[in-house]
């Protein structure tokens, strides 16, 4: 399952990455782009998961 940001938040996200490595980023737009990244991670680590669920078990000997 393959889960990803629609267009404009996307745009959002590259947008706010940017700032932030330029040193522009407002305090407001930081918190906006941690939530972002922290939201991502969150999806990343459940998209891992459900893989891992997928995957047969290993047989015993």
């Amino acid at each position: 399952m393959a889960l990803r940001a629609d267009a404009n938040v996307q745009s959002r996200l590259e947008n706010l990455a940017a700032r932030n490595s330029e040193g522009t980023i407002t305090p407001e737009d930081r918190s906006d782009y941690e939530s972002l990244v922290s939201a991502g991670n969150l999806i990343a680590v459940l998209q891992a998961q459900a893989r891992a669920a997928k995957l047969p078990m290993p047989v015993s000997q």
